[in-house]
C-alpha cells in the first residue's frame, strides 16, 4: 500500500467516518434512547450501576487481554536485541506497545475538555448536572470527565494489531486484530452503557479516536515500508536489463510478427523472470 493511499483511507477516511457516526449519534438523540433503555425508572438507576459482574467484567477481565498483548509485544521488541531472527518485528512490536499506552492515556486527557458527562450524573437520570449545550468545555461550561470512554479505547488498543499485520503483510494478523480490537472495545462499550458510564457516542469517539493514534503511530512503518517496496521494484527493472543479459539476434527460427525464436524465448524469460521478482517482493 503506498503511503498516499494509507493516508487517505486509514488516517483520513476511516477516522471521518467514525468521528461523523459518533456526532451523528449525538445529534440524532439516540445517546438518550440507548440511556433510557438501560435506565430503571422504578429503582431510579441504570440496571448496571451496581452490578458487581459487570464491574469485575469491565474493571478486571476485559481490560486484561490488551494488557497480555502489550506484555507480549514488549518481550519481542527486547528480544529482537538478542535474536537475529525477530529484528524485523522490533519496530511494529513498539508501535502496538505505543498504541496500549498512549489510547487510555490520550482519551484521559480529552476528558477534560469535552463537556458531555456521563449519564448518571445528568439531572434527568437522578444526578445533578444539566445537560451542556456545547461540545467542548470551556468557560462558563465544566468538563464532562467522560468523553471519550477510556474503557471503551482500552478495548479498541487492540485495533494495534491490525495495523501490525497491515505493515507486516500478514492477512491472518490483520483480521484477528481488526475483530479482537472491535469485539473488545463494543463490549466493553455495552458495558458502561449499561453502568449509566457512558453515552453510546463517547464509546464511538474513543473508537474514532484509537482508529487515528493507530493509523499515525504505524505511518513511519508504512511509509517506510512503501520505499523498500519501490525501491526494489526498481532494482527489479533494472536487474532485467542487466548488460549480463545475453539476447540472440540471429535470424533462427521466425515466430509469427517477424521475430526470430530465440528472441521471443529470450523476452519471455525476462519477463517471467521479472515477475517472479516482484511476486517474491510482494510475498515479504
Amino acid at each position: 500500500m503506498s503511503t498516499r493511499r494509507y493516508l487517505l483511507t486509514h488516517v483520513f477516511g476511516i477516522t471521518a467516518a467514525l468521528a461523523l457516526l459518533a456526532w451523528a449519534i449525538g445529534l440524532s438523540g439516540l445517546d438518550m434512547r440507548v440511556a433510557h433503555l438501560t435506565y430503571d425508572d422504578v429503582t431510579l438507576t441504570f440496571v448496571g450501576r451496581h452490578s458487581y459482574v459487570l464491574s469485575l467484567l469491565a474493571d478486571r477481565v476485559l481490560v486484561a487481554l490488551p494488557v497480555l498483548v502489550g506484555t507480549a509485544a514488549l518481550t519481542v521488541a527486547l528480544c529482537s536485541f538478542f535474536r537475529p531472527d525477530l529484528t524485523a518485528w522490533r519496530g511494529i512490536s513498539v508501535a502496538v506497545l505505543a498504541v496500549i499506552v498512549a489510547g487510555p492515556l490520550a482519551a484521559i486527557a480529552l476528558k477534560h475538555v469535552t463537556a458531555l458527562p456521563r449519564p448518571h450524573m445528568l439531572q434527568i437520570f437522578g444526578g445533578r448536572l444539566a445537560l451542556p449545550t456545547r461540545f467542548f468545555a470551556g468557560e462558563g461550561q465544566p468538563s464532562g470527565g467522560a468523553l471519550p470512554s477510556s474503557h471503551a479505547a482500552f478495548g479498541f488498543t487492540l485495533l494495534g494489531l491490525y495495523f501490525a499485520g497491515l505493515a507486516a503483510e500478514w492477512r491472518n494478523l490483520m483480521r484477528w486484530g481488526l475483530a479482537l480490537g472491535v469485539a473488545l472495545g463494543v463490549s466493553l462499550s455495552v458495558l458502561r452503557v449499561a453502568q449509566g458510564a457512558h453515552f453510546l457516542s463517547q464509546t464511538v469517539w474513543s473508537a474514532a479516536l484509537l482508529w487515528l493514534l493507530s493509523a499515525l503511530i504505524f505511518l513511519p512503518l508504512m511509509a517506510m515500508r512503501a520505499r523498500v517496496a519501490g525501491a526494489r521494484l526498481r532494482e527489479a527493472d533494472v536487474g532485467s536489463a542487466a548488460p549480463g543479459t545475453h539476447v540472440s539476434l540471429r535470424p533462427e527460427t521466425r515466430v509469427p510478427g517477424g521475430r526470430s525464436a530465440s528472441l521471443h524465448n529470450a523476452v519471455r524469460s525476462v519477463h517471467s523472470s521479472g515477475k517472479s521478482t516482484v511476486s517474491s517482493i510482494l510475498r515479504k
